[in-house]
């Protein structure tokens, strides 16, 4: 989704210089970086065929709630599942136990 790179990451251009290798691996990763100079921005690092502006309705409506800080773009990294532990039974014996009450109610 278009969300995780709404907002680009913004590097001085000596920063940028000193870790460009970092700055790299992160608009391979789809990030958007705008270098600055004397706290004026300068030039876009993005990823090849990226698009500068959001085309699509949807897009545009996007990008205009993360400007106005009522949505927060993801960061790409989905969290990792978690562990749920079951007290009881299970889940497959209260799948059964719903079914059979259904049943029974028929």
């Amino acid at each position: 989704m278009y969300v995780r790179h709404l907002q680009p990451i913004t590097l001085g251009i000596r920063r940028f210089q000193a870790r460009i290798g970092e700055a790299l691996r992160a608009v391979r990763a789809g990030r958007r970086i705008v270098l600055t100079s004397r706290g004026r921005p300068v030039a876009e690092v993005v990823p090849p065929g990226a698009r500068t502006r959001p085309r699509t309705t949807e897009e545009r409506a996007l990008m205009r709630l993360v400007e106005e800080g009522r949505l927060l773009p993801g960061t790409g990294r989905p969290a990792p599942p978690r562990r749920v532990s079951a007290l009881g039974a299970g889940l497959s014996a209260e799948i059964q136990r719903g079914r059979s009450r259904l049943d029974a109610r028929r």
